[in-house]
């Protein structure tokens, strides 16, 4: 019969070896989402941010926001990893204005 102190050891390296195969299976297949610029251009005035988010594929991440009577605005980045980027600008829900940098 094994020490207590190695059949802690066996199963604390079991638990890692289970946790690197988890980790690297659930990466596989897998890629960044890449903003173009032909989504870019589909983005029009008055769309809502369900049709953006439908079109790009996810959530951008907010960088302002504010309000004031019966406004609500929000701008919302969908940045690659290459530094490309788009800014979307909503005002109580639809797109007011855009921008992008770099995006191909």
């Amino acid at each position: 019969m094994m020490p207590y102190s190695n059949k802690k050891i066996i199963l604390i390296l079991m638990v890692i070896i289970l946790s690197l195969a988890v980790v690297g299976c659930s990466s596989r297949g897998t890629k960044s989402k890449i903003y173009t610029k032909r989504q870019f251009e589909k983005i029009q005035t008055s769309m809502t941010y369900d049709e953006v988010t439908n079109l790009l594929g996810n959530d951008g991440n907010v960088v302002s926001r504010s309000s004031a009577s019966l406004y609500n605005t929000a701008a919302y980045l969908w940045q690659n990893q290459d530094g490309s980027n788009m800014t979307i600008t909503f005002q109580n829900g639809e797109v007011i204005s855009k921008r992008q940098n770099g995006l191909r």
